[in-house]
């Protein structure tokens, strides 16, 4: 975001977006086996959870590269999850033979 220079800067990173969540969370809790010196539970989670961003004010489109290291690229686009992966689509893999003798 464009800030006054009197502040020795010209921008600034700001939160600023809105983001939808939606989902579903279920837990089954059990008491299987109960004594005096032993007691047995389960607990199982099941987890549906989907976001979408909203508006990302005049960032909308911005790329990320969270580590020089990897080649991996973040998306963020309206109307798309937080964070999408940003990349090249492929019509296959590169076979193991080409990588160590590309000729």
């Amino acid at each position: 975001m464009q800030i006054p220079s009197v502040t020795g800067f010209t921008n600034a990173l700001v939160n600023k977006g809105e983001v939808e969540n939606e989902g579903i969370e279920i837990e089954l809790l059990t008491h299987n086996y109960t004594t005096r010196n032993l007691s047995w539970s389960t607990t199982a989670t099941v987890t549906h959870n989907k976001n979408t961003l909203t508006n990302f004010a005049d960032s909308d489109g911005q790329i990320s590269n969270v580590d020089t290291k990897r080649a991996a690229e973040w998306i963020a686009l309206e109307g798309h999850p937080i964070s999408s992966f940003y990349g090249y689509v492929v019509d296959k893999e590169i076979g193991l033979e080409y990588i160590n003798d590309p000729f």
